[in-house]
């Protein structure tokens, strides 16, 4: 998963400039976080489309946190 250290360091400046980072005042830790990650892109990589096609994996990282709902999902629902 080529894509897991970039979005991974871009999420740990997001949740630090909101102060989400630290897991003893209710924020986000460094375990969880990855764990999200790869069960995101798990998720969206391992789609098949309706003809038993797997989906062509997407790149561009920006593609991935907001048209895959990473932020939607963990965003309004956990946080």
């Amino acid at each position: 998963m080529p894509a897991l250290r970039p979005l991974c360091m871009i999420l740990k400046v997001f949740l630090h400039q909101r102060e989400l980072n630290e897991v003893y005042t209710g924020g986000v830790g460094s375990y969880a976080l990855l764990t999200m990650l790869i069960t995101h892109l798990q998720l969206i990589w391992g789609l098949k489309d309706m003809m038993g096609y797997r989906q062509s994996k997407e790149h561009n990282l920006g593609i991935l946190l907001v048209s895959n709902t990473f932020l939607m999902i963990h965003g309004n629902e956990i946080f």
